[in-house]
């Protein structure tokens, strides 16, 4: 099991990886929805870059919106139970880096991604 975590993880981009860590260390993130809350997420066209962050998070199976389905303004975001075995493997000491999530989330959480569907 440890080797899937690991493969799973060597997908992550560093943004990803703090997105996820964020997630699943903040507890404000998971009982907010994801409009509410602190990623002020919005579906929009094109997607934004938090957009597929979140839905690649989701496909990797580390996190996933609590009412299941797409990543809406009105969900949750939830860590799966694999998500949290990457927790306590991968990142038992680490904490996620306050400073990268606020620049990531003002400077491209909501900007339009390039990525199109099918990457």
């Amino acid at each position: 099991m440890a080797d899937e975590v690991k493969a799973a993880l060597s997908r992550l981009t560093d943004d990803q990886a703090e997105l996820f860590l964020y997630i699943a260390q903040s507890p404000d993130v998971r009982h907010e929805t994801l409009g509410n809350g602190p990623l002020q997420f919005r579906r929009a066209r094109p997607r934004t870059v938090l957009h597929w962050d979140l839905r690649d998070l989701r496909d990797i199976g580390l996190a996933r919106p609590a009412e299941t389905g797409s990543w809406r303004e009105a969900a949750h975001p939830s860590v799966t139970p694999f998500g949290e075995l990457a927790v306590g493997i991968f990142f038992p000491d680490r904490k996620y880096n306050a400073e990268h999530i606020e620049r990531y989330l003002r400077e491209r959480g909501q900007q339009p991604s390039e990525r199109q569907r099918g990457d």
